[in-house]
């Protein structure tokens, strides 16, 4: 059904498992869906080096960390948008 009409999708991280590849993927591939994809970088600073946290969502945390906390969602969305085919992702806005 998503495929077939334009959608509009929140995603947020108390079902960190909605957070994975698998879906942000499937997400990006519908041409027509909209989505907010929502974590507060407190969450991945304190929860990104934990295997249960690990395990749904690949991010290099080392390199998230690498820079002052102020600048995590940054960090966090180019880790994101790199996931991408041909790094495409529009209209993709890091909230402080």
């Amino acid at each position: 059904m998503i495929k077939q009409h334009a959608s509009l999708v929140y995603l947020d991280q108390n079902g960190i498992k909605f957070l994975s590849d698998k879906y942000f993927l499937e997400l990006e591939k519908t041409g027509q869906t909209d989505f907010l994809y929502f974590v507060s970088s407190s969450y991945f600073w304190r929860f990104g080096d934990k295997e249960e946290f690990k395990s749904h969502l690949k991010l290099d945390m080392e390199l998230a960390k690498k820079d002052p906390y102020r600048f995590i969602h940054r960090n966090l969305l180019q880790q994101l948008k790199s996931k991408l085919p041909n790094n495409m992702l529009y209209g993709s806005i890091p909230f402080h």
